[in-house]
């Protein structure tokens, strides 16, 4: 159900973690009807202890970010809301700098024709996902 509109609707929702570099590290292809912290927990699982993800408003959630950190060693970095404490000065900074990649990323995704997929079955829509995704993957290694 989308709350602006209140209208149901039906799609899918790709969570993604890149790299610097553009290179998907990390994905999961959900349901739309799940909320963006579903994805979270999974997708930084096998990630390297230390590492900051860097996300957009949808992934702010105190309890999620302290479990993550906790269980992984990964550490949550959420855009956050006007009315919340800022995080620290340099995370606030990497927020500024690499958020503009991550969209930049996604629009690549979208040119490349990631919204006009058709398939018969599901596992046929996630293999075209997965190809868009090992094809962003080598456009952006040159």
């Amino acid at each position: 159900m989308c709350p602006a509109t209140e209208q149901r609707f039906f799609g899918w929702r790709l969570h993604i973690i890149y790299s610097l570099d553009g290179l998907p590290v990390a994905f999961d292809l959900l349901p739309a009807r799940y909320h963006d912290l579903t994805a979270i927990h999974e997708l930084t699982a096998n990630l390297a202890p230390g590492t900051r993800v860097l996300g957009d408003k949808g992934y702010h959630c105190l309890a999620d970010e302290a479990s993550i950190y906790a269980s992984t060693g990964v550490r949550l970095v959420p855009t956050r809301k006007k009315n919340m404490q800022p995080h620290r000065w340099t995370d606030e900074y990497d927020l500024r700098r690499y958020r503009t990649r991550a969209e930049t990323f996604n629009s690549q995704l979208v040119n490349m024709g990631i919204q006009r997929l058709h398939a018969r079955s599901h596992a046929g829509f996630e293999l075209k996902v997965f190809a868009l995704l090992a094809a962003l993957a080598f456009v952006n290694l040159l």
